[in-house]
């Protein structure tokens, strides 16, 4: 069975020129995860949102969850894409003609799109982290939910004050323990650093200590979550981020912002938005270096 990918991400399609075998990692409906060494790769449904990770696929949904993927089947990378057999079943994931959607993201965020970040915020329907900001009218945090948002409250609480003191490093320290907060198949506090990774490189920070810093910490943390989570805050730390925050900067209105940042997950999206929207508003006043 021929299946064409109609689009992948820059950084996957360098992954796959780098690594010569996979296995099946594991299946989450829409989505069979693919392991190679240390890296991740995603073969998605059609009209599943790019991330760094994506392979995304001609199939759709009710298709690809037909597929008879298991964890522990492995991989081959033959030059024209990747195949594996299942149940008797061969499928080849052919990439000639797939179209390379850039996930390298670059500096520079206009004036008006923080205002614009706090309107799709505001606009929500998901809870996560957003609820830790008392200006964007969160809905009140589901069941089962208060410890965590205790604890992360308390990190940013930390981290914003040591900010506005200078102290990069304990700054970092702090924000960094939200790796591996929360629940599901990327943690909240996962996105929101990833956020915040992204938000520094928005603002033209990448030359501050506190970027320098942070990422000196999430590596240092990066066991300490699922491999999933831990592969996109591993491309977050390379620079590579979804299609949504590569977008950003030329994103026209709060409601284009919330419709691709919402298609993330279940809260995924509007937590890394919270990130960015931590980072343009604890440096408002900071000046870059």
């Amino acid at each position: 069975m021929n299946i064409p990918v109609i689009c992948a991400s820059s950084y996957a399609l360098s992954l796959l020129q780098k690594t010569a075998s996979f296995q099946v990692h594991s299946v989450y409906r829409k989505t069979i995860n693919l392991s190679g060494g240390s890296s991740l790769l995603s073969l998605q449904a059609f009209g599943s949102p790019v991330s760094p990770l994506s392979l995304i696929t001609c199939l759709s949904l009710p298709e690809m969850e037909m597929l008879k993927a298991a964890p522990g089947i492995p991989v081959q990378n033959r030059p024209y894409g990747l195949a594996f057999s299942a149940s008797g079943e061969e499928y080849i994931f052919t990439l000639l003609g797939t179209q390379t959607v850039d996930s390298f993201l670059r500096s520079g965020l206009p004036d008006h799109a923080v205002p614009l970040i706090r309107k799709a915020l505001s606009s929500a329907e998901t809870t996560g982290f957003r609820i830790l900001f008392p200006e964007l009218e969160a809905n009140p945090a589901p069941p089962g939910q208060f410890l965590i948002n205790e604890a992360a409250q308390h990190l940013l609480d930390q981290c914003t004050a040591l900010i506005r003191q200078g102290n990069w490093e304990m700054a970092a320290c702090f924000l960094s323990r939200l790796t591996g907060l929360g629940i599901g198949l990327t943690p909240s506090g996962d996105d929101f650093l990833c956020g915040a990774l992204a938000g520094l490189i928005l603002a033209d920070m990448t030359g501050h200590p506190f970027f320098t810093a942070l990422k000196q910490e999430v590596r240092k943390h990066l066991n300490q979550t699922n491999d999933i989570s831990r592969a996109f805050l591993s491309c977050a730390l390379l620079g590579q981020f979804s299609q949504a925050v590569c977008s950003l900067s030329s994103a026209r209105s709060a409601g284009e912002i919330l419709s691709s940042f919402q298609a993330i997950g279940h809260s995924s999206g509007t937590d890394t938005l919270c990130g960015i929207y931590y980072i343009f508003t604890s440096f408002s006043k900071e000046p870059t270096v």
